[in-house]
């Protein structure tokens, strides 16, 4: 059964034109619009736009939620970008997790899946403190290895480093389904610089996601 809140969002969608929607980022826009062909071109263009709340306490991610046939991997990308959105309850209450529900379709069931999976993950304690690596970013967008490999040249170290949600690199390229090539360079580097055991464990977790 449809919640209060929920029902509300078409009423919530009229509002947010009028406050300022033409104002707002484009990537806010494709995923309010639900132009899925754009949306994962401009989020690794411009990931910081998936920080971007408007005064209904809508992220990207919210609305990005609210269409059912949302494709999982242009999910995916919008979450990478801004993880903190998943945890955000708009003025309604609902977080993109409740959105989701709400709309259950054949498609979405997936979605709701690794929403769910992802906010398990999310972790207020930051196990560094840093922010993504170039090395993180690339794997995120799924780069060629060729690309991975100058980048992790580079800098061999940035292979450990955990976000601020605890991923490394190879958690991310595993997550957002970066090709097999440059996930086994990562983890074939992950296990000589000696993070054998985290990379073992991480790689379970994240190939359950996926399926």
């Amino acid at each position: 059964m449809e919640n209060e809140s929920f029902s509300q969002l078409s009423e919530a969608t009229s509002s947010t034109k009028s406050y300022g929607y033409q104002a707002s980022p484009q990537l806010y826009q494709y995923c309010f619009d639900n132009d899925f062909d754009d949306i994962i071109d401009r989020v690794r263009t411009h990931p910081r736009e998936a920080r971007f709340v408007d005064e209904g306490g809508y992220f990207p991610l919210h609305w990005l939620a609210s269409w059912k046939a949302a494709p999982l991997d242009v999910v995916k990308a919008v979450y990478i970008a801004y993880p903190t959105a998943l945890k955000r309850k708009n003025k309604l209450g609902d977080t993109p997790l409740h959105i989701a529900t709400n709309v259950q379709s054949s498609k979405s069931g997936e979605v709701i899946n690794f929403l769910r999976e992802s906010k398990k993950k999310i972790k207020h304690d930051s196990v560094n403190g840093r922010d993504f690596t170039s090395l993180h970013w690339i794997a995120v967008h799924r780069a060629p290895l060729h690309a991975v490999m100058t980048v992790y040249t580079a800098n061999p170290k940035d292979l450990l480093i955990k976000t601020r949600f605890g991923d490394t690199a190879y958690d991310l390229a595993m997550l957002c389904d970066a090709p097999p090539d440059v996930i086994s360079f990562l983890h074939d580097s992950a296990l000589k610089q000696g993070d054998v055991k985290e990379v073992s464990c991480n790689s379970t977790k994240d190939v359950k996601m996926g399926n």
